[in-house]
């Protein structure tokens, strides 16, 4: 388990953000693979928007993930637009997972809060 502090400076640096809010007081590290399976469970829903959009994939994402591992978080930043993604701490860093396609990104320019 990791002290909150530490995963604050970790994210915050990572996503060039003073603005993270840690809820625990320790946190866990998972791996790409149990990010990928987070996102193999989730049901299949179609897009809609305004209505079931990234912000509700994120949510389910993370309300998955939680069931195991308190290490996923959400973003809330601009891509083209407002935009909600899903954040896991891993050994290697922070790993950023868009919830509507499961894909995951490292350290890239379009995904920062």
């Amino acid at each position: 388990m990791i002290p909150a502090w530490q995963i604050y400076f970790t994210i915050a640096w990572s996503c060039k953000t003073p603005l993270v809010f840690l809820l625990d007081k320790k946190y866990e590290t998972i791996t790409k693979t149990l990010m990928r399976q987070f996102y193999n469970w989730m049901p299949s829903l179609n897009y809609i928007p305004e209505k079931r959009d990234c912000d509700n994939f994120g949510f389910i994402y993370k309300g998955i993930a939680d069931w195991t591992t308190n290490a996923v978080g959400l973003v809330i930043g601009r891509t083209s637009g407002w935009h909600l993604w899903n954040m896991a701490l891993t050994k290697q860093g922070v790993e950023q997972i868009e919830p509507q396609n499961g894909k995951i990104v490292t350290k890239n320019k379009r995904y920062r809060a």
